[in-house]
């Protein structure tokens, strides 16, 4: 796990600087366990401020959801804390499927940081 990618990744999505993060995606997607503690993450601020996960971020058959199936994927297998199960799940993903599922993680975390 690469904290200081995470934080790096974190701070460039959080300033807006796509020509940032487009470099430091690709590190992170190159290491499983920082993509999926990612995505456990935001799983975990979304839960802290719904009191659980909305359908439409883990039902991949939800109207209207905005998360890619990558993350569904994820979150769902670490639904009720298998957090070890969404780290096993990432390592299969390929590098593309880890790209879409971090993309969303991080469009969610920022957007559930104050500005």
């Amino acid at each position: 796990m690469d904290h200081k990618l995470l934080g790096d990744l974190v701070a460039a999505a959080y300033d807006g600087c796509t020509t940032c993060q487009d470099p430091l995606l690709t590190f992170m997607v190159e290491d499983p366990a920082t993509s999926a503690r990612t995505v456990e993450l935001a799983c975990v601020a979304i839960h802290g401020m719904f009191g659980g996960l909305p359908q439409s971020m883990t039902d991949e058959h939800a109207p209207g959801s905005t998360s890619s199936p990558e993350f569904r994927r994820l979150a769902r297998v670490g639904l009720d804390g298998e957090n070890d199960a969404m780290f096993r799940e990432c390592e299969r993903m390929s590098l593309a499927q880890r790209r879409a599922a971090v993309n969303t993680a991080m469009d969610t975390l920022i957007g559930t940081m104050p500005y």
